[in-house]
């Protein structure tokens, strides 16, 4: 309440009472309120108050000091800063909770005793807050000194050469503390201790010439300590030569120079070991072009293929290899190649052209679709060969090398027209005619009964007669109409080396339109509006693409992902310990994967290069004498 409101409010109550029962009453509040309101700090309580209601607590807070240092006794000021210290304890009690509660461990209470500590110039006595701030600074303290424990046992730990139990022990400081305060100096003796024991663990793998665990324990102790790995690189990388060169000398007697390449490409020596590297890519495409010959002499082409294939991955200008890979490419190009025969659909004695024009709707579509290596024989050459000679599909299969065969027919194709409509009025005005004006006679009447005074004229009258708007009712129509189209087509997919149905079933398309349409009324705001409706060919062409749809995404289904097929076939037949007939799926996967440009990364494509390097490198054919020397030539490569 404002310090004129207040007063006038005591000035109504005094007229409402004997004056000798409000007297002392009345002075004494008038003297609060005049106080108040024109005393000392009346200003900053004034301030304190807007600040309070604006939300800003703690600028109130500061205004009522402001106040009761220049009137200390100021009654009002004391009950309000009270009221407003309980309001500002209970706000930092319940901070404090939520800290602790959502951030557990020592962060959540550092933040709830700090929540606290800066709430105590609202609380002076400290009888809100003492004790809580001391259950929180007790909690602090049992972490602390739990934490305190648990670095003992880490130094105990890294004395004992136990650096896990010391890495595990540690990991329970930090999440309980993050700013543990020894946490910095433990993790550095951590580091230093773990680093010991790969430094020890890579002594031992460079001792025993185990250089697979020497290269794991040296990434490791990069990562861990870079300085220290940095001054053991040179030592490293000498003992990885040396033992590259080692493996290089069994490789190369075994003929595994796609083998030893990828070591050294993959070895962090690669650097030093240039010299070895060039040999071994000159040696292994020279052996690599012998055995792609030799392979091809014995008609094995899929493996003539992968041979060609490593050594131009190891030297791509090497005119024996690209020879070799070419021949063996075109001859396992024809095994990728699938044929695929559709003939011409079936269709209803009165509409026998919906068969032919289904059937090439669908190898239109299947074109566009299919995947690389999946051809398509001409639908009329089929026709013939079924119309000249009435053969059986399998027979059908075996003169045209396809596999498989799409056949069916076309079941049904309808339009139906649905019409309704109805008759309605219009009210049209077709011209005018004369009609007696009723002003005229009113006027007249009123003339006749008030002549007027001689030497006056009279009064203008009206017309007697008005046009008027001579109208007529028509009739219109209006109404709507429906074209609803349905097809079936019933399909099967014919393995012709299995001479047997795979897949039938029979598919289903449907289409409406709809319009509305009313006839024009001249002479009036109604307007004709014309039927327009697709026609019957866009119908049945909408329903065809439908069903073509449907059965071309089944038969894209018998041929998705081929590549993944080569490889579980490549995979079955090593699994069954048949690594020659492994090669034709392998070859032919990997020429597929090239041809139809799948994704190097792709999951398929690289388990295909994997299975290649591993079953190729071994089974080598004796070389024969006579072979001519490699020669240089530029040309694309083809590599897993």
């Amino acid at each position: 309440m404002s310090c004129a409101r207040s007063a006038l409010a005591l000035r109504r109550q005094s007229a409402a009472f004997p004056a000798r029962r409000l007297a002392p009453v009345a002075t004494a509040w008038l003297a609060l309120v005049l106080a108040a309101c024109v005393g000392p700090g009346a200003d900053d309580l004034r301030a304190a108050r807007e600040a309070r209601a604006r939300g800003d607590l703690p600028a109130a807070h500061q205004h009522y000091g402001a106040v009761l240092a220049v009137a200390p006794g100021h009654a009002v000021a004391t009950q309000e800063r009270d009221e407003l210290r309980r309001e500002l304890v209970g706000a930092a009690k319940g901070r404090a909770r939520s800290a602790a509660e959502t951030s557990p461990g020592a962060p959540g209470l550092r933040q709830a005793v700090a929540i606290l500590e800066a709430a105590q110039p609202y609380d002076p006595s400290g009888s809100q807050l003492r004790e809580a701030l001391a259950n929180w600074r007790e909690a602090l303290g049992r972490i602390d000194s739990e934490n305190r424990a648990r670095a003992t046992q880490v130094r105990s730990a890294l004395a004992a050469r136990r650096p896990e139990l010391a890495a595990s022990t540690l990991a329970e400081i930090r999440m309980r503390d993050p700013e543990f305060a020894d946490l910095a100096e433990l993790e550095a003796a951590l580091r230093r201790a773990q680093g010991d024991t790969l430094e020890e663990a890579l002594s031992a793998a460079l001792a025993a010439t185990d250089l697979p665990a020497a290269r794991r324990a040296f990434e490791q102790l990069e990562q861990l300590e870079p300085a220290r790995a940095a001054a053991r690189r040179a030592g490293f990388e000498q003992a990885e030569l040396a033992w590259l060169e080692a493996r290089s000398v069994a490789d190369r007697a075994a003929g595994r120079f796609f083998t030893a390449v990828s070591r050294i490409e993959e070895s962090p020596a690669r650097a030093r070991a240039g010299d070895l590297l060039a040999g071994l890519r000159r040696e292994g495409a020279d052996h690599y072009a012998r055995q792609a010959e030799l392979r091809l002499s014995r008609g094995e082409s899929a493996r003539a293929l992968l041979e060609a294939v490593k050594g131009l991955e190891l030297q791509p200008g090497h005119a024996r290899l690209f020879a070799a890979h070419r021949d063996a490419r075109d001859l396992e190009m024809a095994g990728l190649q699938t044929y695929l025969a559709v003939p011409t659909f079936a269709a209803p004695s009165k509409r026998p052209d919906l068969g032919a024009q289904f059937s090439d709707a669908l190898i239109s579509h299947l074109f566009r679709v299919l995947p690389y290596g999946i051809n398509i024989v001409e639908r009329e050459k089929i026709d013939l060969l079924v119309r000249d000679q009435d053969r059986g599909l399998a027979e059908l299969g075996e003169l045209l090398n396809v596999d498989p065969i799409v056949s069916g027919n076309v079941s049904l194709m309808t339009i139906d027209r649905q019409e309704s409509s109805q008759e309605s009025l219009a009210r049209v005005e077709v011209g005018t005619r004369q009609e007696p004006n009723p002003a005229y006679e009113i006027a007249l009447r009123a003339a006749r009964a008030n002549l007027p005074a001689p030497g006056r004229t009279p009064e203008p009258l009206p017309p007697a007669t008005i046009t008027a708007p001579l109208h007529e009712t028509v009739r219109y129509r209006k109404g709507a109409t429906t074209l609803k189209g349905f097809a079936t087509v019933a399909a099967r997919i014919f393995n012709t080396a299995k001479a047997s149905i795979e897949y039938a079933q029979e598919f289903n398309a449907r289409t409406t339109a709809s319009d509305s349409w009313q006839d024009g009324v001249d002479g009036t705001d109604i307007v004709g509006d014309p039927l327009q409706l697709p026609t019957e060919t866009e119908i049945t062409e909408a329903l065809r693409n439908q069903l073509v749809e449907q059965v071309a995404a089944v038969i894209e289904a018998q041929f998705e992902a081929r590549h993944r097929r080569y490889l579980e076939d490549a995979r079955y037949r090593l699994s069954r310990r048949e690594p020659e007939r492994a090669m034709e799926p392998l070859a032919r996967g990997f020429l597929y994967c090239v041809k139809a440009r799948v994704a190097e990364d792709d999951e398929h494509f690289v388990a295909l290069r994997e299975l290649i390097s591993e079953h190729t490198e071994s089974g080598f054919l004796p070389d024969l004498p006579g072979l001519a020397e490699a020669d240089e030539m530029p040309t694309e490569k083809e590599t897993p």
